[in-house]
C-alpha cells in the first residue's frame, strides 16, 4: 500500500489508512491531457513489434483511455514511455465505467483495432487526439457519474 501511495494510486491519511484519490473534473482533465500527449509520444517511436492484437483475441476487448496508451506503449522498446502508460491506465481505470456510459466502447475499440491492424500511424494520432479531447471536453460529467456510481456502489 505505501508502495501505491507512494506512485500517487493512494492516499495515505495518517492514522485513517489508505484511499483511492477523488478524480474531479480537474484532476481528470490533466489525465486526458497526459494521456493525449503521451500517445503522440508513443506515435512518434519507431515501431519495435507490430501489433497482432486482433490475432491475440482483442476483437473481444473493450480498450480504454489506459489500455489504449497500453497497447501503443507495447509496440515501443521506450520504457519510460511504457512505464507512463502504465501509470495512466492505473490512474484512469476507476474512472471506466463511468466513461461507458457516455462513449460507445464497442465502436471506439473496433475503430483502433481496425487502424492498429492497418498501420497507419498518422490516422492512429487522429484518432487517439479525438478520443482524449471527448473524455478531456466531458471530464465534469465523468467525474460527476463516477461519484454518483462510486455512491450507488456503497449503498
Amino acid at each position: 500500500m505505501a508502495r501505491l501511495a507512494g506512485e500517487g494510486l493512494l492516499d495515505e491519511r495518517r492514522g485513517l489508512g489508505y484511499f483511492v484519490p477523488r478524480l474531479g473534473p480537474v484532476e481528470l482533465s490533466e489525465l486526458y491531457t497526459v494521456a493525449q500527449s503521451t500517445a503522440v509520444s508513443l506515435l512518434s517511436e519507431p515501431v519495435v513489434l507490430s501489433a497482432n492484437v486482433a490475432g491475440n483475441g482483442a476483437e473481444e476487448t473493450l480498450f480504454d483511455s489506459g489500455t489504449i496508451l497500453v497497447t501503443l506503449a507495447g509496440q515501443t522498446a521506450n520504457s519510460l514511455l511504457c512505464l507512463i502508460a502504465a501509470n495512466l491506465d492505473a490512474r484512469l481505470a476507476p474512472v471506466q465505467p463511468a466513461e461507458a456510459t457516455m462513449f460507445n466502447p464497442t465502436a471506439e475499440s473496433a475503430e483502433f483495432l481496425a487502424l492498429i491492424a492497418a498501420g497507419d500511424r498518422r490516422l492512429l494520432q487522429r484518432f487517439t487526439n479525438a478520443y482524449y479531447s471527448r473524455r478531456r471536453k466531458a471530464a465534469l460529467e465523468i467525474a460527476r457519474r463516477h461519484d454518483s456510481l462510486a455512491r450507488s456502489a456503497t449503498q
